[in-house]
């Protein structure tokens, strides 16, 4: 996928990245709601990830990147459900999170002290799952953007799942030239990488942008990148 008009956009990228960086901290557990305080987190992680993402991209490692573009997504899926949810729902998904934590720890012998009054361990739930159920919330909270989380999924999460972040064969035979002597290459798989950066970016802009409202902050450079990296979009492909 060719991304139009790469420099402009790019260009945007590391201001907003810059700008994320800066602003973040300032949003704190004591100024505001804690829904929105873990929102930020989310948006704070997805903005690492951006830089991690960018960084590969830039210095030639663009067909591994599709790991951390799956990881963003998930943070940008969660961090949403927690700003967008009850308390309730945040203590269930607490409880997810011990469910998976104690198989781990329990595997290597480890133990972990909960505070008091967390929730027990629950079963964890997918991030189709999870998607969905940010979709619903959207339906109310954002109705314009409200298939994101699904498009987001089936276009990006699952996308990456067959083509970087998981070994199977389709990965593999990207990298093997299809000739009689059976030669090992990039093939190409490395070069125009961009897409990668800029729907990472994509997705982080729009997270920041809805952080920022809920905070009460000014989003109008927020609303100024998301339109330059929104221009000439081919996200999601045509059917």
């Amino acid at each position: 996928m060719k991304v139009k008009d790469w420099t402009k956009k790019h260009k945007a990228i590391l201001e907003l990245i810059a700008y994320l960086d800066e602003q973040l901290p300032a949003i704190t557990l004591e100024g505001g709601a804690s829904s929105v305080f873990f929102g930020a987190a989310g948006l704070y992680r997805c903005n690492r990830y951006l830089q991690a993402i960018d960084s590969a991209v830039e210095n030639g490692l663009g067909d591994t990147a599709g790991g951390n573009l799956r990881t963003l997504y998930e943070t940008w899926v969660l961090g949403h459900l927690i700003m967008l949810g009850t308390l309730e729902e945040a203590k269930a998904m607490w409880a997810m999170a011990r469910s998976s934590q104690e198989k781990i720890t329990n595997a290597v012998g480890l133990e972990f002290n909960y505070p008091d009054g967390t929730p027990e361990a629950a079963q964890d739930i997918g991030v189709e799952q999870k998607a969905q159920a940010l979709k619903k919330k959207l339906e109310s909270d954002d109705p314009k953007n409200a298939n994101m989380p699904t498009l987001g999924y089936n276009y990006l999460y699952r996308a990456e799942s067959l083509l970087s972040s998981h070994a199977n064969t389709t990965s593999l035979t990207m990298y093997v030239e299809n000739d009689t002597n059976g030669t090992i290459g990039l093939k190409n798989q490395n070069k125009d990488c961009e897409w990668r950066t800029w729907l990472a970016a994509i997705f982080t802009v729009y997270y920041a942008e809805r952080v920022f409202t809920k905070a009460g902050l000014d989003t109008a450079k927020l609303e100024a990148w998301g339109n330059i990296l929104g221009a000439d979009t081919d996200f999601p492909p045509k059917d």
